[in-house]
């Protein structure tokens, strides 16, 4: 440690800097990306319809609803309306990848994506579904700004939680650092060498500051449940029970769960729901719905809806 307390901020500041800049600029670049994932994935798959003229909302429900009970699914149905980012009516499952009928695990689970090409009988085009090509375009920049891709996700919360705090601080001692940060904001000396590329990084700082507390708090705030998780444990245990109490203890759901019960009922007429669901909302607001336990007794339909104009949906609204 230096001799004076703003010495010592000084040295926070630069090694703090120094040690994760790199992993922080890798983040912040593909956080940035990502605010175009839609667009992006739509470009890596031109196979997908851009727009419907002749089927409504409620026919696409119901196209959609024939299409998924034609296929082996498991658990769940997803399925995302078109809107204005996302133009094409996609249908998501959990496929089995086993064929013996037996009871597939977690790991023999694939997902499935396909979107719904209207026909058009002046072209001659068919009606049909469109199976989605693999790629990870703007979703899987998303996911890397946090994931990091190449990691398990629990190391990679970690290492960017850490180099999150680590940014933190590092803003924090550069305030400290800079007594007069006002006036050194207003301060630029040009041809003085090192001296001129210090005034640069201090007017860029200053400009850039809420932008950079802001982003980085709340970055801390998403990923909390990874630091969290250590106060969890030392408090409820480390079972499967008593660590779901304390995640509905710190963020209670309203979210209705039922666990199938193995009895098979028709589902109701999703087309109908949307009805209600537009009454309330007002129509384009719908954006994404789940169907849980489809053709059981016990099946739960949520929908899902965004606010718009936004620059990026991946944040909605529950209702």
């Amino acid at each position: 440690m230096k001799q004076t307390f703003r010495q010592s901020m000084a040295w926070l500041h630069t090694w703090t800097g120094l040690s994760v800049s790199w992993l922080l600029f890798f983040i912040f670049v593909m956080g940035t990306v990502s605010y175009f994932d839609r667009e992006l994935d739509g470009w890596m798959r031109p196979e997908y319809p851009v727009s419907y003229e002749r089927t409504t909302p409620g026919q696409m429900l119901d196209k959609s609803v024939a299409h998924l009970q034609s296929k082996n699914t498991v658990n769940q149905w997803y399925i995302t309306m078109p809107s204005e980012r996302n133009p094409s009516l996609v249908v998501e499952w959990d496929a089995p990848e086993v064929t013996d009928g037996s009871i597939p695990k977690e790991d023999n689970i694939i997902s499935v994506t396909e979107a719904f090409a209207e026909g058009n009988p002046e072209t001659g085009t068919a009606e049909g579904w469109v199976t989605a090509r693999k790629t990870n375009g703007g979703n899987g920049l998303y996911r890397m700004h946090y994931r990091l891709h190449y990691l398990d996700y629990l190391t990679a919360y970690w290492i960017v939680t850490i180099a999150s705090m680590i940014m933190l601080i590092g803003i924090v001692s550069g305030v400290i650092v800079h007594k007069k940060i006002f006036k050194d904001f207003f301060t630029f000396r040009p041809q003085k060498g090192q001296r001129s590329w210090l005034d640069m990084h201090n007017v860029l700082a200053v400009m850039a500051l809420p932008f950079h507390f802001i982003v980085t708090y709340s970055g801390l705030m998403f990923m909390v449940n990874t630091v969290f998780i250590i106060i969890a444990v030392g408090t409820y245990g480390t079972d499967t029970d008593a660590m779901r109490q304390a995640a509905q203890e710190v963020r209670p759901s309203d979210r209705i769960s039922r666990e199938a019960s193995d009895i098979k009922a028709p589902i109701a007429p999703l087309s109908e729901m949307l009805k209600t669901v537009v009454a309330q909302w007002g129509p384009g607001n719908v954006w994404f719905l789940t169907v849980n336990n489809p053709g059981d007794q016990n099946s739960i339909v949520e929908f899902l809806r965004t606010d718009y104009p936004l620059v990026n949906d991946n944040s909605y609204n529950r209702r």
